[in-house]
């Protein structure tokens, strides 16, 4: 195997070229899941693994996700019980999806069923599964509840991005604290989503004021949780509006003082220390000449430099995402910044422009190490890296450059419907739009 190829997390390979899923089962969860470890075979091709082992990589972390000694994860136990039972695959999936099963002509999977439902209703003085949700399961619906819903979103953004697996799942159990702070932990972890209400999302909210959290991050866990129930009511067909939905934060609107752009003086004091011809130089040369976010530039691959015609393709890969849809696009760059990246260029297209932080928490660490270079000349708290981005596209603004066009140039989400149509602007209209930010930029 070429040395290149990194294997996600818990993936080996054996001496025939057989790529491998093994993890360990944590000990309190060995009881429900049944074994002591996850073993499956992923195949010899590298990309059908990446996908397979995203794949199982987050159906699992969502499995040990359960804690049974606060109640478990009730809709994997139920899951789990089901196929204990010998329910086929198409009653699991049916029941899955809110298919009254008793409806069907299969006298077999109904009975099983009626005896799972026994069975989970005669649990021990502290059953796994909470009465409404056994009772819900005997109306065909599968016990969708707000942890449940959180921990169905997790695996999804861990599938999308296995590297931020660690951070997606510390951020995720911070949400499911603060609720059960808010709520309680019956509502969260034993009654149905159905049941929220809007009086619940605003005493989450209140919770999190309370808890002297600023407006601005009370934002962005509220936006998360409300992320996570809307995929529930989708996915599940759920009836029920989503409580949390255009919640009002006071004083969370972004403000044009929150970050400031870099000016000519900054630009000129930190040349001495940016302009360099190391990684972290190149790294910031690309981010000050296309305005291109600091993950966008860390996750290059060597075949997205095109030397011939000096411009960067900006891609999403199986376990590097981008942050919107919009934000895939080809951006130009000056011929001595082609020369420089150039020399970084491995022998093969899959190679990582940029190895030193290709890694889990590489654009992190790249992060804080710019901002150390940074900070040695620029004391403001308002100006940082991200700055950067935002004095390009003031650049753009000051040289008159369409905001249509300043918007596919720099990958904003915010682009209009029409825009994404037909293959974008071309690059030698955009090249002739940022080559007057490139003179501006040696003012």
């Amino acid at each position: 195997m070429p040395k290149f190829r990194q294997l996600p997390p818990y993936v080996s390979v054996t001496k025939t070229g057989i790529y491998r899923y093994r993890r360990t089962v944590p000990e309190p969860l060995r009881k429900h899941v049944g074994k002591r470890e996850i073993k499956e075979s992923l195949g010899k091709d590298y990309t059908t693994m990446l996908k397979k082992a995203a794949e199982l990589e987050g159906l699992v972390t969502t499995l040990f996700s359960q804690k049974p000694n606060e109640g478990g994860n009730h809709q994997a136990i139920i899951l789990n019980k089901m196929k204990e039972y010998g329910l086929r695959a198409q009653t699991v999936a049916a029941v899955a999806m809110g298919v009254d099963v008793k409806n069907k002509e299969e006298m077999g999977a109904t009975n099983a069923l009626g005896a799972l439902i026994d069975d989970l209703a005669n649990e021990p003085a502290e059953p796994l599964v909470p009465e409404e949700l056994i009772r819900g399961l005997s109306e065909g619906q599968i016990p969708v509840t707000l942890e449940s819903a959180l921990d169905d979103y997790q695996a999804r953004r861990i599938k999308a991005n296995p590297r931020r697996e660690k951070v997606t799942v510390t951020t995720i159990e911070r949400h499911k604290t603060v609720l059960r702070e808010a709520l309680g932990k019956a509502m969260v972890n034993d009654k149905m989503l159905t049941r929220l209400r809007r009086i619940d999302a605003r005493a989450v909210r209140d919770h999190m004021f309370n808890a002297g959290l600023a407006p601005s991050s009370v934002r962005r866990r509220l936006n998360d949780i409300s992320a996570a129930v809307n995929e529930a009511i989708r996915e599940y067909d759920l009836e029920m509006i989503n409580p949390f939905h255009k919640l009002e934060v006071p004083n969370s609107q972004h403000r044009r003082d929150q970050r400031l752009p870099l000016d000519n003086d900054d630009m000129k004091l930190l040349a001495p220390i940016m302009d360099t011809d190391d990684d972290l130089g190149l790294i910031w040369q690309t981010m000050r000449d296309t305005g291109a976010r600091l993950g966008e530039i860390v996750g290059l691959r060597c075949r997205d430099l095109d030397v011939a015609n000096n411009f960067i393709a900006i891609r999403s890969y199986g376990d590097r995402g981008l942050k919107t849809s919009g934000s895939e696009r080809d951006v130009p760059i000056p011929e001595d910044l082609t020369v420089g990246l150039q020399k970084l260029k491995g022998n093969h297209p899959d190679e990582p422009l940029f190895p030193r932080y290709d890694r889990v928490r590489g654009e992190d660490s790249c992060s804080q190490t710019l901002m150390k270079r940074l900070r040695k000349v620029i004391k403001d708290d308002k100006k940082a890296v991200d700055s950067l981005r935002h004095r390009f596209k003031d650049l753009l603004r000051d040289t008159d450059c369409p905001e249509t066009l300043a918007r596919e140039i720099m990958g904003h989400s915010d682009q209009s419907s029409a825009a994404n149509y037909g293959r974008g602007s071309a690059l030698k209209r955009k090249r002739k739009a940022m080559e007057k930010t490139w003179v501006r930029q040696e003012i």
